[in-house]
This record gives structure tokens, C-alpha cells and sequence, in this order.
């Protein structure tokens, strides 16, 4: 326990009660760290919010949260939402250039509910010859707009045998995830054959796997967007932890500034601290002066680059979608705009490993000074 004198000498060298330029000058060693922690924070909170989105776009773009061969409507949660689709692969011709296609044949009420909430949908006239509804990159690539019309190859598995459609674009929307959704183009179900599944889609956030257990129970065979798409789901996963791995490593590394700072304010202190041991005062004294001294500085810089830190990631939604927008290829592997949410446990958990290294590094560096016999 420190006295109230080693108290006042403490809040007298961080500059507490005493102009910004004290302060300033006292956290300037930190600097460092406090750069560090507002990437560190930026970058979790990116990270984990583009994965959340690929996530959520995997199954609102694929085949749901579940896909299941027969209608679950009677076992699933009044939430949710059950959509009868027809797949079949396709290539779009238009005046400007072709793409390669993956055809779903939806009902009109499968653009509402989640969709038409977590999709920017530019909507034309439905009542256009067989209208359909692609991405934004769909739509780039063909040069086309709400009310364009371009030829549809479908191929139609059950007769062997590729069928032409002239077809109106009556909706675009906003490309959110490049690589699964610049492949898909969303057609009325009459169009097609016979129905291939049930996709249901459920809130964000809710785990399917239980769902998918009761409805095998129920005997009706359903499978996750997890399995369905495992390359992709897998990569995602795997980048995120290999990220974290590393990110842990750029803590551990950035808290050992720390002793650099303590080096700083001794260096700083020095004749002060040679009057106080001619006055009497004991080393172990001293010592816990600067380890608290440095710890609650670094505990303070922490929280302020933190707190920056999310406050930038909160800006990175329109920086990723402006990117976008310039064409940058890199992005097709990326979900081109997220929700941004706060991993409040992987924050927590960059602030107590700064701080706990940092005072490992404190005590090693406070230690060093002893033997060379300043404490």
C-alpha cells in the first residue's frame, strides 16, 4: 500500500492538476502503445464485423441458413422464413457481355422480410416480361440497369436440353459479397421446373445447428449454409484466427514499449529520486512509485487508443464501400459492407494482456535499474 505521500508524488509526475502540456509531454512515451491499441481495436472490430457479415451474406445470398429437401414450415421457429426454390445453372447474354449463372427460381415474397431489410434494393417495374433480379456486379458486368433486358441460356436438367428466355431486369441490388453474389440471378419460380428445396432463413445471429438436429428428428433431411458452402465458411474462419494469432503477438510485442516509457521517467526523475534516497526514502518505496505511476499510464493510453480505435472502425463501412466502388478487385473476396459490431471479449481481452505485459515489462526494466544501483 502506498503512502499518501508517495500518493501525491504519483498524481505530481503525471501530470494531474497541472496544464496539458505536463500531461501531454507525460503519455508521449506511450505513444507507441497507444497507437497500437487504436489499430489493434480498429482491426478486431473490422475483422470480426466483415466476418459476421460473410457470414450472414453466405446464407441470405446462398441457400439459407438451412436447406432442406422437403417443407419444414410445420417444425420451424415463427421467426424464421421458408421459401420454396428451383436452381439451375445459366448463362446471360446481353449487348455488352456474357456471364456464367447460377439461376434461382423464388417466389414474389422472397426479397421481403430479412432480404429487402439487410439488402439495398433498387427496385423497377415487376410487371415486365419475365422480370429478374441480379447484383449491382451482375449488373456492371452486362452493362445493364432496372427495365434492361438480356437473353437467359437456362439449362433444364430434367430434359436434357438448354431454353432461351428473353428477360427484364425489374430489381438490382446493392452487390454485398462479389464472389457468391455476381453469379446469381433470381427469377420467378414459374419460370422454372420443379421445385429443388426449402431454404429457410433465420434472424442474424441465431445458431441453426439445433434446428437442423430437430428437423432430422422430424425426418426431414436439412443441411446448414456452414456444410454447404465449407470452402468458403472455412476460409473465412481459418483468416480469422490466424489474424488473432497474430494480433496477440502485436500486443505482447507493443507492451514492452512500456519499460521504455518507465527508462524515460526515471531518466527524467533522477536527481529528484537521488534527493529522496539522501532524505531516506526506501527503494521498495520508489519502486512502487513507478510501477504505479507507469502501469496507470499505461492502463489510461490503452483505454484512450481503444476507444479511438473504434471509433475509426465505426468509419470503415463507407472507406471499404468507397473502395468498392472504385473497382478494386481484392474485394471480391469481401463482403463490400457490414454492420459494425463490437467483439466486446477480444477488446477486453487486447486491454488486460497490454496492461499485464506491460507490467511484467515494468518490473523487469525497474529491476534492471536496481542493479545498476539507482533504486
Amino acid at each position: 500500500m502506498l503512502s499518501e505521500a508517495a500518493r501525491y508524488y504519483i498524481r505530481r509526475k503525471t501530470g494531474i492538476g497541472l496544464g496539458w502540456r505536463r500531461k501531454i509531454s507525460t503519455a508521449l512515451p506511450l505513444l507507441v502503445l497507444f497507437l497500437v491499441t487504436a489499430a489493434l481495436a480498429f482491426a478486431v472490430t473490422f475483422i470480426d464485423s466483415m466476418a459476421s457479415e460473410i457470414d450472414r451474406m453466405i446464407a441470405i445470398m446462398g441457400y439459407g441458413s438451412l436447406w432442406c429437401t422437403e417443407d419444414p414450415s410445420a417444425y420451424i421457429p415463427e421467426e424464421a422464413e421458408v421459401s420454396a426454390i428451383s436452381v439451375a445453372s445459366a448463362i446471360a447474354y446481353s449487348s455488352e457481355n456474357e456471364n456464367a449463372a447460377i439461376v434461382k427460381g423464388v417466389e414474389s415474397d422472397y426479397f421481403s422480410g430479412f432480404r429487402a431489410e439487410e439488402l439495398e434494393i433498387e427496385k423497377g417495374d415487376d410487371d415486365v416480361l419475365n422480370p429478374v433480379v441480379i447484383s449491382s456486379a451482375m449488373a456492371e458486368n452486362l452493362g445493364l440497369s432496372p427495365g434492361g433486358r438480356f437473353t437467359l441460356l437456362l439449362w433444364e436438367n430434367e430434359k436434357g436440353r438448354a431454353r432461351p428466355l428473353l428477360c427484364t431486369v425489374s430489381s438490382v441490388f446493392h452487390s454485398v459479397y462479389p464472389q457468391l453474389d455476381s453469379h446469381l440471378i433470381f427469377i420467378p419460380l414459374s419460370l422454372m421446373g420443379e421445385i429443388s428445396g426449402y431454404e429457410i432463413l433465420l434472424p442474424r445471429g441465431d445458431e441453426p445447428d439445433s434446428l437442423m438436429n430437430a428437423l432430422w428428428n422430424e425426418g426431414i433431411v436439412a443441411e446448414t449454409y456452414r456444410t454447404m458452402y465449407p470452402a468458403l465458411y472455412s476460409n473465412v474462419r481459418s483468416s480469422i484466427a490466424i489474424l488473432y494469432v497474430i494480433l496477440a503477438a502485436v500486443v505482447v510485442l507493443a507492451a514492452f514499449f512500456s519499460s521504455d516509457a518507465t527508462e524515460y521517467y526515471i531518466d527524467r526523475d533522477r536527481d529528484e529520486i537521488k534527493v529522496m534516497r539522501l532524505l531516506g526514502v526506501k527503494r521498495s518505496v520508489l519502486r512502487s512509485a513507478y510501477f504505479s505511476m507507469t502501469l496507470s499510464l499505461v492502463a489510461i493510453v490503452s483505454i484512450i487508443g481503444i476507444g479511438s480505435g473504434l471509433i475509426l472502425s465505426f468509419l470503415s463501412p463507407f472507406l471499404l464501400e468507397a473502395a468498392a466502388d472504385s473497382g478494386v478487385p481484392l474485394l471480391e473476396y469481401y463482403a463490400t459492407t457490414f454492420v459494425v459490431e463490437i467483439p466486446c471479449t477480444a477488446i477486453l481481452a487486447i486491454f488486460i494482456l497490454t496492461v499485464s505485459v506491460s507490467a511484467l515489462s515494468i518490473v523487469f526494466s525497474l529491476r534492471r535499474r536496481g542493479v545498476a544501483g539507482l533504486f
